[in-house]
């Protein structure tokens, strides 16, 4: 796994060279999509609606380059598809009428507010996973040995490739078997080993979900 900082790499370079059209105030993630291609767009279109739904738009999407040579026996019977997808904060007209856009930590909530949505509206699909959707960090997560992770990115390897900050992290699976979506999500933060107790802590957390408050999520039990 390897966040790295959106606003310090050639986002920019990548997304013009797919035909993406990407504003001032944009973001940015990997997704992980089913191979079977209506499972595949059922779950693009889910989440572009969630997206839209914040009052944001779609600028595309971008297929991941990558090189599943380096991928156990395992790994390639799980592996996904791993598209990019670009999210503008507004539209040209919506920019041209507020240039300023809106704060970022608006914009963050407004992106978490979509995965979220689109995750609960996906819980049918075993592979679909988000591992990053944001406007500050893209994390780049793979079934694959540490040192194999810049070979099957290949975007890691691109030598326009920058950043200020960048954390690897590598964990191996102890009480479950190992799978593409099973990745540390590791947005914000991580921790190292499992969690052995995660189903119960799971149940009680949805049986108190009525109860969740939170100032700076108004909209948390929508």
């Amino acid at each position: 796994e390897s966040p790295i900082n959106i606003t310090s790499m050639p986002v920019r370079a990548i997304a013009a060279e797919s035909g993406i059209k990407i504003g001032d105030q944009f973001a940015s993630g990997l997704v992980f999509l089913n191979a079977s291609s209506p499972l595949r767009e059922r779950a693009k279109d889910i989440l572009e609606a969630e997206v839209k739904r914040e009052g944001l738009t779609v600028g595309g999407w971008r297929l991941v380059p990558t090189d599943d040579s380096v991928c156990g026996a395992e790994a390639l019977k799980t592996l996904p598809v791993i598209e990019q997808i670009f999210v503008n904060c507004a539209s040209a007209a919506d920019t041209a009428a507020s240039p300023t856009g809106i704060d970022n930590k608006a914009f963050e909530r407004k992106l978490f507010y979509a995965r979220r949505r689109a995750e609960a509206l996906l819980t049918d699909d075993a592979v679909f996973y988000i591992p990053t959707l944001s406007a500050k960090v893209i994390g780049y997560k793979g079934l694959v040995m540490p040192e194999a992770l810049p070979v099957f990115f290949k975007d890691l390897n691109d030598p326009r490739m920058a950043s200020s900050v960048c954390v690897f992290h590598q964990r191996f699976s102890t009480n479950t078997l190992p799978q593409w979506r099973l990745s540390h999500p590791f947005r914000y933060l991580a921790h190292n080993g499992e969690i052995n107790t995660v189903a119960g802590n799971r149940a009680w957390a949805k049986a108190r979900t009525n109860k969740f408050q939170s100032e700076l999520l108004p909209d948390v039990n929508t």
